[in-house]
């Protein structure tokens, strides 16, 4: 039975006992961290990719020259790229499928001598854009290109 000589004592106790905080600090850290650690494994798998389309797209640039060369129209080049050069890239970037490439364009530079190649990529559904979307951002697509002077 709590009498009102025992309630000081009570409150008193009660402020200076700390058993239990470390499970309360973990409860209330815990899911910060794991959003954080979340956070960073999305970040590095969304650079990584974005690297490897951008490396895409560079190869693709520097291959198209066998095609340039050979005065390929624009159009001619760009469906052999993807016809012929992309199946075997692709398989070299370990990240990237190539039922996921969106788009290749080609475009002759105007003035000065230039081919230029972009890749787009889808990011829907893969890991990097769940994990992004449970951190609280979502990228759908990634977009590389790289020009080279003749």
């Amino acid at each position: 039975m709590i009498t009102g000589k025992n309630i000081p004592t009570r409150i008193k106790t009660f402020t200076t006992n700390e058993s239990g905080n470390i499970t309360v600090e973990f409860v209330i850290l815990l899911p910060v961290f794991l959003l954080t650690c979340v956070l960073i494994a999305a970040t590095c798998l969304y650079f990584s990719t974005l690297s490897d389309v951008q490396q895409l797209a560079s190869d693709m640039t520097r291959l198209s020259l066998t095609y340039v060369d050979r005065n390929f129209a624009e159009d001619a080049v760009c469906n052999s790229l993807k016809a012929d050069i992309l199946p075997h890239l692709i398989n070299e970037l370990h990240l990237l499928s190539q039922s996921r490439v969106i788009d290749i364009t080609c475009q002759s530079g105007t003035g000065v001598e230039s081919f230029a190649v972009a890749v787009r990529y889808d990011m829907s559904g893969t890991l990097p854009h769940r994990l992004g979307a449970l951190a609280g951002f979502s990228i759908s697509s990634l977009a590389g290109s790289a020009e080279m002077l003749l």
